[in-house]
């Protein structure tokens, strides 16, 4: 059902893309391949794509799919900052493009379901109120301990603390059974993972129905279940 959906959901959305696609700009030994993937009119050929960690449950799903759903097609995926690829998806703060965004990732206050005592952001402040931060969330919130996110849940867990604010994902990754709070500043601080075609990149018809597929209803199902937010 998955790649019957992922099928119709890519070729629908990169029809027109593919059908206007300029001829690839590549240069060195392999440049006659990408002439012909271009010349196809349709995604074959290897994809390289260089993305954040954060996105590694996301990507292990989606490459997959496109990969069924485009036989022929290779997508390798490269983790961390530096080198080159022909997509690149990274956190960018600062993007100027709001439609290269394809999702966010919200700070949240999490908390033990049967904690009673924090429904908001102003309750982080009260007396007494044991606060875990996580990395991106130090100077944001009061804080008893200062960890990463993976920690900062933790700690909630185990009952080292009584909140954690965190990444939404950091919470859905760790399967903890905690209550999630949106806050104001946690949305305003969210994390926004944008998507861009490396101008130089050799193989453009493939990586513009990648980044269809990104922009794709079935794509946001797939960072709903992985905690973040719709872009």
């Amino acid at each position: 059902m998955i790649r019957f959906l992922m099928v119709a959901a890519v070729v629908a959305l990169t029809a027109t893309a593919c059908s206007s696609a300029p001829p690839a700009v590549a240069t060195g030994p392999d440049h006659h391949h990408h002439d012909a993937v271009a010349a196809s009119g349709q995604p074959q050929g290897r994809l390289s794509v260089r993305a954040d960690a954060e996105l590694r449950p996301v990507l292990n799903v989606l490459t997959g799919q496109f990969q069924e759903a485009f036989p022929g097609t290779e997508v390798l995926v490269e983790y961390g900052v530096g080198g080159t690829a022909d997509v690149t998806l990274t956190d960018d703060p600062r993007a100027a493009d709001p439609a290269a965004v394809v999702a966010r990732n919200p700070l949240v206050i999490a908390t033990a379901r049967t904690a009673t005592d924090v429904h908001t952001a102003a309750d982080l402040r009260r007396p007494g109120v044991r606060v875990a931060a996580g990395t991106d969330a130090a100077g944001l919130v009061p804080a008893t301990l200062r960890t990463d996110g993976p920690g900062a849940v933790a700690a909630v867990v185990t009952g080292a603390a009584d909140v954690a604010v965190v990444h939404r994902t950091d919470v859905v990754a760790a399967k903890a059974d905690l209550r999630v709070v949106d806050f104001r500043e946690g949305i305003q601080h969210a994390q926004q993972f944008t998507l861009v075609l490396t101008p130089s990149g050799g193989n453009r018809v493939t990586a513009e129905a990648f980044r269809e597929l990104m922009r794709s209803a079935l794509a946001q199902r797939v960072f709903s279940d992985a905690g973040f937010s719709a872009a």
